[in-house]
């Protein structure tokens, strides 16, 4: 289990950049402001080699709201860690709250369309390269921030109903690949991003895997038509037809796994 949550945390770790943008774009911080932060949660980053995190070097690797939770807590239990914060006036501690606010979309609901403000190429993992068999943790805060972004609704048909998730207490949504991981080695630059990423009742979430794809056809043209744009800032620069043969592609070799 421990080596599955290491290749998790190398294939999809978090962007960096992304949280530069969020700062500097949704919260509306100065550049100053921002390098305080970073400055601070590269301090916090030394503390790490003594924490038991699975080999987690940076903060931007943590993948899921659980050892985002797990790292706070060892960090307020570690003495160094508390007495260097309080010589510091907590910044430390702000950096790393910085952070958590990002992951929990703090400050998403104030635009319509947030992510599309962050929207940055990444590089792609060696480790997703290697291998895009591995299947993404339920709690993983980039999924989380997508569904937040669409306001617990399904973006193919928003009057879709589901039930309340008792972990959200929102509307239970399901993060979906557009462009499936299984074909990350067809496109330059990561398909992990959030303009690749779309919030989905489970029914249409089954049906873009398991549909008629003559039923689909329309509905992938509406998401290319809405995210095409976005896709493109992410660096991943697809005309239509590619698009749509991509999907197919991935959805071919899903289906040989099973």
């Amino acid at each position: 289990m421990e080596k599955e949550i290491l290749l998790l945390y190398t294939e999809f770790e978090m962007n960096e950049k992304s949280f530069r943008l969020y700062l500097l774009q949704v919260r509306g911080l100065k550049e100053s402001s921002v390098k305080h932060y970073f400055d601070a949660i590269r301090k916090i980053e030394t503390f790490f080699p003594s924490f038991d995190m699975y080999n987690i070097t940076s903060l931007y690797e943590i993948d899921s709201f659980y050892d985002l939770e797990l790292l706070k807590t060892r960090l307020k239990n570690n003495p160094d860690f508390v007495a260097l914060d309080e010589r510091g006036n907590r910044m430390y501690s702000a950096g790393l709250n910085r952070f958590i606010e990002f992951a929990t979309s703090i400050g998403f609901s104030s635009y319509e369309n947030v992510l599309s403000l962050i929207d940055t190429p990444r590089e792609i993992p060696r480790s997703m390269i290697a291998s895009s068999s591995m299947l993404p943790r339920r709690d993983r805060i980039i999924i989380n921030q997508v569904i937040s972004n669409s306001h617990y609704r399904c973006e193919i048909e928003h009057t879709h109903s589901t039930f309340i998730s008792k972990a959200t207490h929102n509307q239970y949504m399901e993060g979906h690949h557009i462009i499936p991981l299984k074909v990350q080695d067809a496109v330059s630059t990561s398909l992990d991003v959030y303009a690749n990423i779309i919030s989905l009742c489970p029914v249409c979430h089954r049906f873009l895997h398991y549909g008629l794809k003559e039923e689909k056809k329309g509905v992938l043209e509406n998401i290319y038509r809405q995210r095409g744009e976005r896709l493109h800032n992410s660096g991943i620069m697809l005309e239509k037809g590619e698009f749509f043969d991509l999907i197919e592609y991935g959805e071919e070799r899903r289906a040989l796994v099973k």
